[in-house]
């Protein structure tokens, strides 16, 4: 086995309320407004000033270029972040977890992608303050990795924002969990998978010869006369 960690892009999406401050219902429903890319990411609501009412809603959602585990068999994977802030003024004790995204393109996200984050959990819910956090992937987390390009995941609070309970309100009080976004990796353990036999037919790609080279444990090179030459590592190392 091997393992890869993978730097993530990452962008905020807000749900602004646009004149008047909504109900929770209206701003978990609604279409984003904006998006944001900066030094933080995480999750935020904000309440306003007429009760029983929010001015907020943010989400992240985090894109990963999974292609270099193309031909690969992801045994495990997790999202880890460094935590930078957690702010949690009505006591709600808010749960943070990682869900699915299906942005119309993950090289380029857009407001309305705020209503492509999923709400079927991924990992095992953030429920308290820690300065370093791994949300360990379950399998639906694994099968949504997609080795032949761009993996997208979203980033959602669990109880309310995914949950169908509304959040405590006093006036003008932000919750919010914020993580370093140069900091957020995705660690996988993966193995080799089978060599498809058809690669070699034409032309081997490079991925081809590096998958067939770590499974055989040595390399492939064009010698001086331009032959195509297979040499050992024990033959090197001896």
């Amino acid at each position: 086995m091997a393992t890869t960690q993978i730097t993530a892009s990452m962008k905020e999406l807000w749900r602004l309320a646009p004149v008047v401050p909504e109900s929770w219902a209206d701003i978990q429903a609604g279409a984003g407004v904006s998006t944001a890319v900066g030094g933080a990411a995480g999750w935020q609501c904000a309440t306003a000033a007429h009760p029983n009412e929010w001015e907020n809603l943010i989400r992240t959602i985090l894109v990963f270029d999974t292609s270099p585990l193309a031909g690969m068999t992801v045994i495990s994977a997790a999202i880890e972040i460094t935590v930078t802030d957690w702010q949690d003024p009505l006591v709600d004790t808010p749960a943070f977890n990682i869900y699915g995204a299906t942005p119309a393109d993950p090289e380029s996200i857009v407001a309305a992608d705020y209503g492509n984050c999923g709400s079927v959990a991924f990992s095992s819910a953030m429920t308290a303050y820690a300065a370093t956090h791994s949300f360990e992937l379950n399998a639906l987390g694994i099968a949504n990795i997609n080795k032949s390009g761009f993996t997208s995941f979203s980033c959602r609070e669990s109880k309310y924002d995914v949950g169908s309970d509304t959040p405590s309100w006093s006036a003008e009080a932000w919750t919010y969990f914020e993580f370093d976004t140069p900091a957020a990796v995705l660690d996988v353990i993966y193995t080799l998978g089978a060599l498809d036999p058809t690669m070699a037919k034409t032309r081997p790609s490079l991925e081809f010869i590096r998958n067939l080279e770590m499974q055989c444990d040595g390399r492939f090179y064009i010698d001086k006369s331009g032959n195509a030459v297979y040499e050992s590592r024990f033959a090197r190392s001896g």
